[in-house]
């Protein structure tokens, strides 16, 4: 999950639940377009899995739980694409 903060990209967290199989797949071909060999984020994530990063062109609603110390959000649930938002209307909320 990002979001924007002084007009850079942000990396918030990531949310691997709340995909069916088949939603996943749709997920993936709408997203295969946008793949990239460069980062978006002013944060880029210190994770062990291999990343395939994405142009930041979409924008999801996700349900979490919480916001931890180092400003990721916790469990969170992918819940749909949100056609009628620019990616740079997305700003953390407090």
């Amino acid at each position: 999950m990002d979001a924007y903060r002084n007009g850079k990209l942000h990396y918030f967290g990531h949310s691997g639940s709340g995909f069916t199989n088949k939603a996943l797949k749709e997920m993936v071909d709408r997203l295969k377009p946008l793949f990239s060999a460069k980062f978006p984020f002013e944060n880029p994530p210190e994770v062990p899995e291999k990343i395939q990063w994405v142009k930041p062109r979409l924008v999801c609603e996700v349900s979490f739980a919480e916001w931890t110390d180092d400003e990721q959000m916790r469990q969170t649930t992918f819940l749909v694409l949100r056609g009628d938002k620019d990616p740079k209307e997305v700003v953390r909320e407090v």
